[in-house]
């Protein structure tokens, strides 16, 4: 296995296990609490006058993250990208944490930050795909997900191991299942110490309600840019499910990055790339006008 480097802005992070960094002199990295009620709501809910806005202003890149994946997961993009990037930990947020209550609050810090390019990573996905019905987003990256958990593997036995062995054991084995490359040491400890500072029933509430959820009658609606990233070594998302997301929503490309199921750290700067090119595309006048219009 080759040797993982270890990354200069994550080995001055806080001491807390599996925090984010945050970079408070650049202000391009932030990790969010739990989002207020945005103050310019009733602004942004004019599809519009968020087009007007998005002329104006730079795009910020919000980032949500899968289920137990640290905020670290994503200090990668943020220090390949010009634009800023925030993430969003919502399993660090009190509840309740079914995919449309955290989808809501992903939809308000979006609205803070408009004009927004959401980038959702596997349950992070699914929560970015219900959060773009806002003006807010102009853009969306859905990384290693897909409509629903059908063909997800035994999603039923995965739960009972979470709620019955919840520790280490169980958070290595996820973690592994999730890697086809080696990727940075320093990430990697934040991932497998991340869990412990999360509440387990959180876990099992956003993952039953992901279980539950299908999320294709309404990928129609999202009238936004979409890239769809698949790691074509993903272990835990098969590649069909990325071409259905693709073939029902009304906007979308594929790209097949050579990684496993979280290409942000495995092909770093392959994902950058795609995600500075839906930014880009995001960024015309004429895409907004077209699908916000």
């Amino acid at each position: 296995m080759a040797a993982r480097s270890r990354s200069p802005l994550l080995e001055t992070a806080s001491a807390r296990p599996g925090r984010a960094p945050v970079n408070l002199s650049a202000r391009r990295w932030r990790s969010h609490a739990r989002p207020t009620p945005s103050p310019v709501r009733t602004v942004l809910g004019d599809a519009r006058a968020t087009r007007q806005y998005a002329a104006r202003m730079q795009i910020t890149v919000l980032c949500v993250p899968g289920t137990m994946a640290p905020p670290a997961m994503f200090e990668p993009l943020a220090a390949a990208l010009a634009t800023p990037v925030e993430v969003a930990p919502w399993l660090e947020w009190p509840g309740p944490h079914g995919l449309d209550a955290v989808a809501e609050r992903v939809a308000t810090l979006a609205e803070r930050h408009a004009p927004v390019v959401l980038v959702g990573h596997s349950t992070g996905g699914a929560i970015a795909l219900l959060a773009a019905r806002t003006p807010a987003v102009v853009g969306l990256v859905v990384s290693n997900s897909g409509a629903n958990m059908r063909g997800h593997g035994d999603v039923d036995a995965f739960l009972e191991r979470l709620r019955d062995d919840w520790g280490p054991p169980v958070w290595q084995a996820l973690w592994q299942r999730s890697l086809h490359h080696p990727i940075d040491q320093c990430i990697e400890d934040a991932a497998l110490a991340y869990p412990a500072t999360l509440d387990p029933a959180a876990v099992l509430e956003v993952l039953r309600s992901q279980r539950d959820t299908d999320l294709t009658p309404l990928l129609g609606q999202i009238d936004v840019p979409v890239l769809v990233v698949h790691g074509k070594w993903d272990r835990a998302r098969p590649r069909d499910h990325a071409e259905h997301l693709v073939a029902h929503l009304p906007d979308a490309e594929l790209a097949v990055l050579d990684a496993g199921h979280s290409p942000m750290v495995e092909a770093p700067a392959e994902f950058a790339a795609a995600v500075s090119g839906l930014v880009a595309r995001a960024s015309r006048p004429d895409t907004r006008a077209s699908v916000r219009g």
